[in-house]
């Protein structure tokens, strides 16, 4: 039986990214590369404290080390935005916006609520990029058919 659904934004890994990077996308035909090179980006999973937030929590500054990143479309994650405030350092999943590369909101998770888990998500950060980076690099067939 052939699989009849169809391809959508799910269909593979987001992908760890730093706010740097988001920074660095660029739109090559109809799909966002980091610096314009690698896989195409369609999730992205960042990780970082909020900085700011509109009023109504629909928009948050994401402070990823010395960059910052505007994720939208927070009022669509599950569980509602309510409790978004400056200072959680948490993990978003975003969605790249086709039109313009900017990220709108999927999923929204506190990471500041332990602070024992908070300190080792903000440790292990760097590396967890770094490492999903290369793994991607090296077998990009594994990940993106």
């Amino acid at each position: 039986m052939k699989d009849s659904m169809a391809h959508g934004k799910f269909d593979g890994p987001a992908l760890k990214l730093h706010a740097e990077d988001i920074q660095k996308l660029r739109k090559i035909g109809v799909h966002w590369r980091v610096d314009g090179e690698g896989p195409s980006v369609v999730l992205v999973w960042l990780q970082g404290h909020i900085n700011s937030h509109t009023p109504d929590q629909c928009k948050v500054e994401l402070k990823d080390g010395n960059f910052v990143v505007t994720i939208n479309k927070c009022q669509n994650i599950p569980g509602g935005n309510t409790w978004i405030t400056t200072g959680l350092y948490v993990m978003v999943i975003g969605e790249v916006d086709s039109t313009d590369g900017s990220i709108n909101a999927v999923k929204i998770a506190d990471l500041t609520t332990t602070t024992n888990t908070n300190t080792i998500h903000k440790q292990t950060w760097m590396m967890e990029v770094t490492e999903a980076k290369a793994v991607v690099t090296e077998n990009p067939h594994l990940f993106f058919p």
